[in-house]
């Protein structure tokens, strides 16, 4: 009997310890639940916080930056990636060097202001922050005003990062600001965004226009460059409609090169 009794004893202590362990094991999942809660509820509130901000687009951002005067009520109207040949350059960009679009169209927008009045012809209207160049009304004053700006940011990764590609002779360099005159402001003379791939992988010979290579020794590049934009009424639905592409496109993508595929991707 007492062999049994101590039996008895060792079993029922063995089941309170057995069911003591268990109750602490959900006891202590229980209380790590609200922590584990806490954990994803942070880990999601870190994943909404690290949400990229949104890109503010270049027209946008160019036209913040210029801060043209509310009673001209003009815009840059900037595009990225066009070469904007027009039909007058009333200053050429390649000793008019400024820091950026913005200052381009700003200087754009003062040879509009001053050289169009009776009295502007010789008038100072621009000093170009980069190359210190004073720029004047040089034509007596007319309808034709810069209504046309162009730019070379340089080509980023480029073998040039500070060139600016062109079918022409000239060296075009980071700075350059060209001030123009364009007649279609809704289907202006351009290139962009990009250059024709039958363009790009033409040997130097077979190249619309003859680019020496002191003047440019690299491959003509896929994407265009340079920056532009039509100087016109803020909220103009008749800007930048279309665009006209220059005689050496046609030269060259209507000849025994072409045809030639899309320049706009």
């Amino acid at each position: 009997f007492a062999i049994c009794s101590v039996l008895f004893i060792v079993l029922y202590c063995s089941t309170l310890v057995s069911r003591t362990r268990s109750t602490n094991r959900v006891l202590s999942t229980s209380t790590s639940l609200p922590s584990q809660l806490v954990l994803r509820t942070k880990a999601k509130a870190e994943t909404w916080h690290s949400a990229p901000t949104p890109v503010e687009p270049f027209s946008v951002r160019v036209d913040r930056n210029a801060s043209l005067p509310e009673e001209e009520a003009l815009s840059c109207h900037a595009r990225e990636g066009f070469d904007l040949a027009g039909d007058a350059a009333f200053v050429w960009g390649l000793s008019f060097h400024v820091a950026s679009a913005v200052e381009c169209c700003q200087a754009c927008a003062a040879q509009r202001r001053i050289c169009s009045k009776p009295d502007g012809r010789g008038k100072f209207f621009w000093r170009a922050s980069q190359s210190g160049l004073n720029a004047r009304c040089n034509e007596p004053p007319s309808s034709r005003k810069c209504n046309a700006w162009v730019f070379c940011p340089g080509s980023g990764d480029s073998p040039a990062p500070d060139r600016c590609f062109s079918y022409t002779i000239h060296n075009h360099s980071r700075g350059e600001c060209w001030l123009k005159h364009e007649s279609n402001e809704s289907y202006p003379i351009a290139a962009g965004p990009m250059l024709p791939a039958e363009m790009v992988a033409a040997p130097r010979k077979a190249w619309p226009w003859p680019v020496a290579t002191n003047v440019w020794p690299w491959p003509a590049p896929r994407r265009i460059a340079w920056q532009a934009g039509i100087l016109a009424p803020m909220g103009s639905a008749d800007v930048w409609r279309g665009t006209r592409l220059p005689d050496w496109h046609h030269k060259f993508c209507n000849g025994k090169h072409g045809p030639c595929s899309s320049t706009s991707s």
